[in-house]
């Protein structure tokens, strides 16, 4: 599975497989034990999780997940024992200030921490083959822009 084809979708809860289009909708399953197959129209919010990033006071601005994903696997490799609904704000920031320390504390909110620490876990458990997937790509990407600062 790649971060390519795994998507959120606007007001349902967990992450999807994308397995294929559908006329005026796409056909997704769910990431998780239960594996429920379920049409989304078009017209719904699906956010792919390759296109999602962090805002970051960096000079890009943000940082693509596929990287926060890879920084938080390298200090929790075995999952985050973090309950998001008895958790604090403070020790929530807290968590994201350790993996991303430049991340933008004014547009990055307490729901979208919760989100990466529920996702992480998700794919962790679900799909841990994206993780050697996020390496590759991250070392491909860190390569790339050497070559080009190089050059």
């Amino acid at each position: 599975m790649e971060l390519k084809k795994i998507v959120t979708i606007s007001g349902k809860g967990g992450l999807f497989h994308v397995l294929k289009p559908a006329k005026n909708a796409i056909i997704v399953e769910s990431i998780d034990d239960q594996k429920i197959r379920t049409t989304v129209p078009t017209s719904a919010r699906v956010s792919v999780l390759q296109e999602v990033a962090v805002y970051t006071l960096n000079a890009d601005g943000s940082t693509p997940l596929a990287e926060v994903l890879k920084l938080i696997q390298a200090k929790y490799p075995e999952g985050l024992e973090i309950d998001i609904k008895k958790t604090s704000d403070a020790d929530l920031r807290a968590f994201i200030l350790d993996i991303l320390p430049d991340y933008n504390a004014s547009k990055v909110y307490i729901s979208d921490i919760k989100k990466l620490i529920t996702w992480y876990n998700i794919l962790l458990k679900y799909a841990p083959e994206v993780f050697s997937e996020v390496t590759e790509e991250v070392a491909t990407e860190e390569a790339e822009n050497k070559e080009e600062v190089q050059a």
